[in-house]
């Protein structure tokens, strides 16, 4: 059974961890056949952040 789960992503610049506004994000998921599945492309706001993104999971007993 396929659960779904929620990614936050955050870009910021050095150990300062200033936010990075204007980044670009590109997030994908492996496919079929060894080809890639475009879920998101966003740019990062003020803060840093994109909007949160809904994806499949593995279930449980087969996540490491």
């Amino acid at each position: 059974m396929q659960a779904t789960g929620t990614l936050r992503v955050r870009v910021y610049t050095s150990q300062a961890q200033i936010p990075l506004e204007g980044a670009t994000v590109v997030v994908a998921a492996a496919g079929e056949e060894s080809k890639w599945k475009l879920l998101s492309i966003q740019n990062t706001d003020s803060s840093g952040m994109i909007r949160t993104i809904q994806i499949d999971t593995p279930a449980l007993r087969e996540s490491t």
